[in-house]
């Protein structure tokens, strides 16, 4: 790493070309498990991105744990909980889903376009649960947006419409 290299571009750079094997290897020490010092001062963004290669590697349980120490850093970070909410729908825990949207939601500061993306995730964790009304409900406010979230909304508002109606 030069002086000039931020400490976490080289980690972008890694998880953005496809080597997540190499993110857990430059930010945590094998025999500590703890964050190796030159990316602790910022531990939030640090677990975050350990998070991020979990999940890349479809190591679903080990990147929650790691958006978990994220939050732990900086509970005030939605995109964290976020995070944990997508783990535990890859896990097929719906209902553990529900619970960490809606807690991210509360968090004052989520930007309109999180919150929008946040009401689709929590849609799609109701659907999941077959609550087709609250699902439908959810993505209401959200179909109006001229944007990919939007775009899912309604798709998704329809699929659910459809299966609250049978």
């Amino acid at each position: 790493m030069t002086s000039k290299e931020k400490p976490f571009d080289s980690i972008h750079e890694l998880l953005k070309t496809g080597n997540p094997g190499q993110v857990r290897r430059r930010l945590i020490d094998a025999q500590t498990g703890r964050l190796r010092q030159a990316y602790a001062w910022d531990a939030n963004h640090a677990w975050y991105c350990v998070g991020n290669a979990e999940f890349a590697l479809e190591n679903y349980r080990e990147a929650a744990a790691a958006y978990r120490r994220a939050y732990k850093a900086d509970p005030l970070d939605a995109q964290s909980l976020w995070a944990i909410g997508n783990c535990y729908d890859a896990l097929k825990r719906p209902k553990l889903a529900e619970r960490i949207l809606r807690k991210a939601l509360r968090l004052e500061g989520v930007s309109v376009k999180d919150k929008a993306a946040l009401l689709v995730n929590l849609g799609n964790a109701l659907f999941d649960q077959k609550r087709f009304s609250e699902a439908a409900a959810t993505y209401l406010p959200v179909r109006g947006r001229r944007d990919e979230i939007g775009r899912k909304a309604r798709l998704n508002f329809k699929r659910a419409s459809e299966m609250a109606s049978q």
